[in-house]
């Protein structure tokens, strides 16, 4: 007897679910959707807020170095014209030109035109005021100086600019001193300290930015914008610069250090990043609230659209499986047909 042999697969006859692969098709392709919609969103974010910020440090480094440098020639050049102005009065008169009554007075109102100098005082060699002209006189004229490190230097180097001190005055002061050329005596003058400290005021460091002068020691030579007394712990490096101007980056700030004064000072400039960049920082808050809400949008509409099609391609898949079904039944009866009519052949 001749036997007929069907033509569909064996895989085929075999039932199995169709669900579970249909359902890890659907979060597979909802999470590269994602992925593919979201990391740019991210990485442009990254790259731009990353950028920003390296530009505006960039900016603010050159910014800085400019007006430290600027700064510093403005200073040293006003210091040491009021120092030459001194010697050059000191080699134009005598002692006992300054001495006499109201030549002094002369000299002082000569040069302070623009107010640049409180008082003008006479010293003699052995440190005794020999004459003064400013509003301490009745506390300076029979002060002695003898003992003063001030007059020490002056007379040691025949010129000296001292750091900030109290004195004899009892307020924060700095002088200017020189001498005649056989050092015999010293002119004397007070520097303003409100246009000395106007020059570095106007320094524009940006919000909550600072700008000061240390000397060798860290004390405060002008007045802190943020009201500092001492110079905080964390920045006594400051002071290690060595006289060039150099740039730190630490504690959330940014710092230009240079030496001025024959690097017996160091100029402090210090602009805060934080506060520089809070618009920045306030602007990348909502760029974030926005990329989560599109990252939401993002998932509601990739998971509808995806279920929504996988879902056609399920119910597609399923009809083509019951046509399948029907194609097969088919074929089973064709065959018992077949043979049905074999199986009588044999009989006939």
């Amino acid at each position: 007897m001749k036997m007929y042999t069907a033509t569909i697969p064996g895989s085929a006859l075999k039932v199995r679910s169709r669900a579970s692969y249909y359902a890890r098709q659907k979060r597979l392709f909802v999470v590269v959707v994602i992925l593919v919609a979201i990391i740019p969103l991210l990485f442009i974010s990254w790259t731009a807020s990353h950028f920003y910020q390296k530009s505006w440090l960039n900016k603010t480094t050159v910014e800085l170095t400019s007006l430290a440098n600027s700064r510093r020639e403005i200073i040293d050049l006003f210091l040491d014209s009021q120092e030459n102005i001194l010697a050059g009065y000191a080699e134009l008169y005598d002692l006992a030109w300054l001495r006499t009554p109201g030549n002094l007075e002369k000299l002082f109102q000569a040069m302070n035109r623009q107010g640049v100098i409180v008082d003008l005082g006479l010293i003699a060699q052995d440190g005794s005021h020999c004459n003064y002209v400013g509003p301490f006189a009745e506390d300076l004229r029979d002060k002695n100086y003898a003992d003063a490190r001030w007059f020490a230097e002056v007379m040691q180097s025949g010129r000296y600019i001292s750091d900030v001190f109290t004195g004899y005055r009892g307020v924060p002061h700095f002088i200017v001193a020189v001498t005649d050329p056989t050092r015999s005596w010293v002119l004397r003058a007070t520097i303003n300290s409100e246009l000395f400290n106007a020059l570095l005021a106007s320094a524009e460091v940006g919000p909550g930015g600072d700008a000061f002068i240390l000397n060798h020691q860290g004390e405060l030579q002008t007045p802190s914008r943020l009201g500092l007394t001492a110079l905080p712990a964390g920045e006594k490096g400051l002071l290690a610069t060595g006289g060039d101007l150099t740039i730190h980056h630490s504690q959330g700030a940014l710092y230009a250090t240079t030496g001025m004064k024959n690097n017996a000072w160091t100029l402090v400039l210090k602009t805060d990043i934080n506060t520089s960049l809070a618009d920045f920082y306030r602007a990348r808050q909502r760029d974030h609230l926005i990329i989560a809400c599109a990252a939401l949008l993002i998932l509601g509409v990739s998971t509808f659209l995806v279920r929504s099609m996988m879902n056609k391609v399920e119910d597609a898949d399923q009809q083509r499986m019951v046509l399948y079904d029907r194609i097969r039944n088919s074929e089973k009866m064709a065959l018992v047909g077949r043979m049905a009519a074999n199986v009588a052949h044999e009989i006939n």
